[in-house]
This record gives structure tokens, sequence and C-alpha cells, in this order.
């Protein structure tokens, strides 16, 4: 990989390896208590060696070690040294604009991810000075939760808010992905037909009641890239998370095919028809 690849390219490259799209959440459930930067890493090495095979990439959220101070951001320093060469994309849905956001950018950059989720309410200005720093943003869309519905869906005007912010999004910069839950087919499946190339971020998979196979279905680009299906609890409490992250791979896999083998028999069934007006018109440019 050239010096200069951006998050994307290395997300594209290590696909091309692995054959994997899983985003594996590194959301540590510890308890305050002493040490507690030891037993966050100690979880996260167990889920990291059992993963490092299968995931495209990790997803911190830095609330879980936020809440535990200095010693809980050392430990999210020290989680993303054993990564190594994954892909990181950092977890922190910030939202302001400036030297804020500059400050923001560089804080992602120091703990060692190469990516970011951000608020995108105070529009672009809270948006760029993430991509200026080098970094690939991932904007929030349509999130996973319930309540979101209560804002995102509104029109805005002719279209949902969501969409609105879709197509902003991606008309700001090629280092912009979104955010989508996986709990919401419909809208991954709207986001993919109006934006086919972008990359989504699908939270929501196992805890929160959504499939693999439903997400890839609706939101797997054409080449099967361009999805990060979010699993961390369903790994984590798994009592054999290697398996278990296998076990979606997999899935993945089959619904990647399935839906190819779609596609294809679709573009095949046309064939005919189309074969035929083409000889009624040669025939009918002979006569």
């Amino acid at each position: 990989m050239s010096p200069m690849s951006t998050f994307f390219d290395r997300l594209i490259d290590r696909y091309r390896r692995i054959d994997s799209l899983l985003c594996v959440g590194l959301d540590p459930r510890t308890q305050p208590g002493e040490p507690v930067a030891t037993r966050i890493v100690d979880a996260n090495r167990r889920i990291i060696d059992a993963t490092i095979d299968t995931a495209l990439c990790y997803k911190p959220n830095i609330a879980f070690y936020e809440q535990h101070g200095p010693e809980g951001l050392q430990a999210l320093v020290d989680t993303i040294g054993l990564i190594g060469d994954v892909p990181v994309l950092l977890d922190a849905k910030r939202g302001d604009i400036g030297s804020t956001a500059e400050a923001y950018a560089a804080a992602v950059r120091a703990v060692g991810a190469g990516a970011v989720t951000v608020s995108p309410y105070m529009g672009s200005d809270s948006v760029l000075p993430f991509v200026d720093a080098g970094l690939a943003v991932f904007v929030l869309c349509k999130t996973s939760n319930p309540g979101s519905n209560e804002f995102q869906t509104l029109a805005a005007p002719d279209l949902p808010l969501y969409r609105a912010i879709a197509a902003a999004a991606t008309a700001w910069s090629n280092e912009c992905g979104l955010v989508v839950g996986a709990t919401d087919r419909d809208a991954i499946a709207a986001i993919r037909a109006a934006h086919p190339d972008v990359w989504i971020l699908a939270p929501g998979i196992g805890a929160q009641g959504a499939t693999m196979r439903d997400t890839v279905a609706a939101g797997v680009r054409a080449d099967g890239a361009g999805l990060l299906p979010v699993v961390a609890r369903g790994i984590s409490g798994a009592a054999d998370p290697k398996k278990a992250a296998a076990d979606l791979v997999d899935e993945y896999r089959r619904a990647r095919d399935e839906r190819a083998s779609s596609i294809a028999g679709a573009t095949a069934a046309t064939v005919p028809e189309d074969a035929t007006v083409t000889r009624l018109l040669d025939a009918i440019l002979d006569t």
C-alpha cells in the first residue's frame, strides 16, 4: 500500500485479501476499579486475537474508554496498538466546528485511528476539518436507535432528512461515508440505490435485532464491498469469539453471493427478449 493510501483504499486492499467486511466493535463493558487499563486491554486483546484474520476493520466506541478517565484513554491507545495495520474507525460522534473540530481531528489521529464518526448537524463545517486532517469520516445519517425517526425521517423538503444528509455528505468529499443502522433495511436500500459507491457503516446487527443476511442484501455494493456491518456483543459475548466471527463472515459471503446470483439471474432473464427484438429489427432492415 502507498503511504498516501486513504482509509477507503486500505479497506478495499484488505477486503481483497481476506474476503470479509466484518467490522468488529471494541466496546469493553468493565466496571470502574483497579487496574482498569489492564482489564480493558486484556478484554480487547482476547477479541482482537480471535478476529484478526476475519475483521476488515475495528470500531472502538470512545465512550467506553473515556468513562475511565486517563487510564481509559491510555487503554484505547494500547488497544489500537494491538491491532497493527488493520484499519481502525473511532466511534466518537463528534459535532463541532472550527478550531474545536480541528482539535477533535487531531485527537483521533493521536490515538491511531484512520476514520471517525461525526454528526452533520452543524453542516460541512463540522465534517470537513476531519477530512482536511487526513481522516475518513462516517457521517451520522439514519442511525440504529428507535428514536432516530423523531428527526431523521422528517421531510427536508422533498426527501426524508437522512436522504438529504446522504446527498450533502457524499457531495462534500469522497472521504465521507455514512452511518445507516442495520435496523432499517429500507433506509439502507434507499441509500445504496441513491449512492451506489458510498461506504455504509451499519451498526445494529445481533443485539439490536438486525441480521447479517438482510443487511448485506440491502446495502452491499455491486463489487461486494462498500458496507461495514458492525458486530460487538455478538462476538465479545460469545463462548468462542473466533467461531462467532467466522460464522458471521460465512453469513456475509453467502448473502453476498446470493445477491450476486439474483442480479445475474435477473439480467440473464432479459437477454432472450433483447435478442428477439434485435433479430426482428435485423429482419425488418433486411427486407
